[in-house]
């Protein structure tokens, strides 16, 4: 024997009518999600960016450690697709990679006569001379990592550190931040350098979840003074949640607002940052 329906089409029709008295605009995409409309309030969830670009690293952490070298046709084989798939903005190996400059500057080629609006990063400038070239072979964007704890300045930066040690040199003898000042001296001129030659100078906060909020202030002040167009936050420990992520954010948009708004994120322990 058929069971009989308990509603009738026109039941679930008046019910769903109903229910969408009640919805708030975004909350409900049929086939998609019902969410609350406490999740579109913006004093409730904060203010959504109007766009987010996503920055693919895949290149440059494959090459960040010395002796660690893809062959050429291998990295311009995940470049190009990288860049073919539509990513915006990509990181590249440069600097440290003893590459001439007509071989970064074939890189930067590479990727501009497939996207010419796709963005090419290089991360982990160590000095004035480093923004030169970026500007002389065509990249957009150069980061700087600094970090609030300058007594371990080491830390923030490895990739002039293990260039050293594999060079079997001191890494001792490198000239390190080893105040705020300094270190925010250092950052400023890099930004003015960048505003100088036409390059993107990003400066950057490594470690955010270490980082006391009056230091976010103080880089972020630092920064906007000296005209930064992008300030990042890091956090290669993943001890970010989302809740705090929105927070330090929020202090860089207050203090540094002519700057956009990087985050770079990790998940080690399952804080659902991403």
């Amino acid at each position: 024997m058929p069971r009989i329906p308990v509603f009738s089409p026109d039941d679930v029709r008046s019910f769903q009518q109903a229910l969408d008295k009640y919805r708030a605009p975004g909350a409900y995409e049929p086939g998609k999600w019902s969410v609350s409309p406490l999740n579109r309030r913006p004093d409730v969830a904060g203010t959504f960016p109007k766009k987010v670009v996503l920055r693919d690293i895949a290149v440059r952490t494959t090459e960040q450690m010395p002796g660690v070298v893809l062959p050429k046709e291998d990295r311009l084989r995940l470049l190009r697709a990288l860049v073919e798939a539509g990513v915006p903005s990509v990181q590249i190996g440069a600097f440290g990679r003893n590459r001439d400059h007509a071989e970064m500057r074939a890189d930067v080629k590479l990727v501009k006569d497939i996207n010419p609006n796709c963005e090419v990063v290089y991360g982990g400038v160590t000095g004035v001379g480093d923004v030169e070239t970026a500007a002389e072979v065509g990249i957009d964007n150069v980061q700087f990592w600094a970090a609030p704890y300058v007594e371990a300045a080491a830390i923030t930066a490895a990739h002039a550190i293990y260039r050293a040690a594999w060079n079997d040199d001191d890494w001792r003898a490198l000239t390190l931040p080893s105040t705020i000042d300094e270190q925010l001296d250092k950052a400023s001129q890099l930004v003015r350098a960048g505003r100088k030659h036409g390059v993107v100078v990003s400066p950057g906060i490594n470690q955010i979840s270490f980082a006391p909020e009056e230091y976010v202030v103080r880089y972020c002040q630092a920064m906007e003074q000296a005209g930064a167009q992008e300030v990042v936050l890091y956090d290669g420990s993943s001890g970010m949640g989302p809740e705090g992520y929105a927070h330090m954010v929020a202090l860089v948009r207050k203090h540094a607002p002519s700057a956009r708004v990087g985050v770079h994120t990790h998940n080690m322990f399952d804080l659902a940052v991403a």
